[in-house]
C-alpha cells in the first residue's frame, strides 16, 4: 500500500465529473470481476472515442491523427487493456496507485480539454443497448475536428 493519493486529488477528480455530469467510481470492476476505479456514466465507464460504431471514421487516419497518439502517450501503464475505456486495474489491494493513476490521466484529460460526449446507440448495435442501455459515453476532446 501507498498513501500516493491525496484528498486534493480526490477533490480534482470528483469536480471534473461533477463539471462533466460523469462518477467516480473508486471502488468498481471491470470485466470478468477485476477490481479497479474509473470514471462512469450510467453502468458504463467511458469509452475512448474511436471505439464508436460509426461507418463515417476512417480508422486508419484516426489512429495516426496527433491528438490520438498524445492521448495514447497519457493512458497509465495500468490502464484497463481488454477494452478501451476510463478505468485502472487494482493489483492487490493498491487502490491508491490506482487512483493516483487515475489522477494523472483526468489531470492530462483536463489540461487538453477532452470531455465525455454521450452519444445514442444506433440500431447496428442493437445487442450492445440490450446489454448496456441506449447511450454510449464517449471521452473525446472538446475542439478539433473529432469533437
Amino acid at each position: 500500500m501507498n498513501d500516493k493519493f491525496t484528498s486534493e486529488m480526490r477533490v480534482f477528480i470528483e469536480k471534473w465529473c461533477l463539471d462533466n455530469k460523469v462518477v467516480f467510481d473508486d471502488n468498481g470492476e471491470v470485466g470478468f470481476g477485476r477490481p479497479c476505479v474509473g470514471i462512469t456514466h450510467g453502468n458504463d465507464y467511458l469509452d475512448f472515442y474511436w471505439t464508436e460504431w460509426s461507418d463515417d471514421i476512417d480508422y486508419k487516419v484516426l489512429y495516426s491523427d496527433e491528438e490520438i497518439q498524445a492521448f495514447r502517450k497519457a493512458v497509465p501503464v495500468d490502464a484497463h487493456y481488454k477494452h478501451p475505456c476510463l478505468a485502472v486495474l487494482v493489483h492487490g489491494d493498491d487502490y491508491d496507485e490506482a487512483k493516483f493513476q487515475l489522477f494523472e490521466w483526468i489531470t492530462w484529460i483536463a489540461e487538453h480539454k477532452w470531455v465525455p460526449k454521450i452519444n445514442t446507440r444506433t440500431n447496428a448495435n442493437i445487442i450492445e443497448a440490450i446489454f448496456h442501455g441506449p447511450t454510449i459515453p464517449e471521452l473525446r476532446p472538446s475542439e478539433g475536428r473529432w469533437a
